[in-house]
């Protein structure tokens, strides 16, 4: 068989997002999850904390948990529902939606879990740059040991809401260049040969008579 392979065309890419062999938003989802959840803690999250800044001691000295219990399953609640929305808005925006078929070749089942090249340098690059714009939370966790309960609540959740707009910030920007690479990888796994070419072309009656 020849070495030589031919990019494929508009019709086996529909093929292939077809049999689930999609882009795959991964990094841009888990980025619109961090600034989503960062947007809730400054926002509800307010509220909540002020709630449970106000229940937590209550339950440390050893009083009625409920109050705590009732405000830490709404936070969940809300977390849970922004977490489905950001995984949702990200399949949609790279056109990852849709239901799957059976492919029509067996080998497209295994590019689901193709690896996406070039990945794992980016992603030391970005926790490379996640620690040094957030590197100020070990001095100040250290300032706060004397705090109380509310205060290091309301400190904690500061520091979480940076952190989640600085790493929701950087795996967006990464999530596109993941993107491209997976998109990159995705066509050369579905490069074919002329002579599978040409066997596909008489498969569905258009090869030479």
């Amino acid at each position: 068989m020849s070495e030589r392979t031919i990019a494929p065309d508009d019709r086996r890419l529909r093929e292939a997002a077809q049999a689930g062999v999609r882009r795959r938003p991964r990094w841009l989802a888990r980025g619109l999850l961090c600034l989503a959840l960062a947007t809730l803690l400054d926002g509800l999250g307010s509220e909540l904390r002020e709630g449970l800044g106000d229940a937590l001691p209550e339950a440390l000295r050893g009083g009625d948990p409920g109050a705590l219990l009732e405000r830490a399953a709404t936070l969940s609640l809300a977390i849970h529902g922004v977490a489905a929305l950001a995984l949702v808005g990200a399949s949609a925006l790279v056109g990852g939606l849709g239901p799957v078929s059976s492919p029509r070749e067996p080998a497209m089942i295994a590019l689901r879990d193709r690896p996406t090249p070039g990945l794992w340098p980016l992603a030391g690059l970005l926790v490379g740059i996640a620690l040094l714009l957030h590197r100020g939370v070990i001095a100040g966790a250290a300032r706060a040991v004397d705090a109380g309960p509310a205060e290091l609540l309301s400190f904690w959740s500061g520091w979480l809401s940076a952190g989640l707009t600085i790493g929701g910030g950087l795996l967006i920007a990464g999530g596109l260049a993941e993107l491209a690479l997976d998109e990159r990888g995705r066509r050369r796994a579905l490069r074919r040969s002329p002579e599978e070419l040409r066997d596909d072309a008489r498969r569905r009656g258009r090869g030479p008579r």
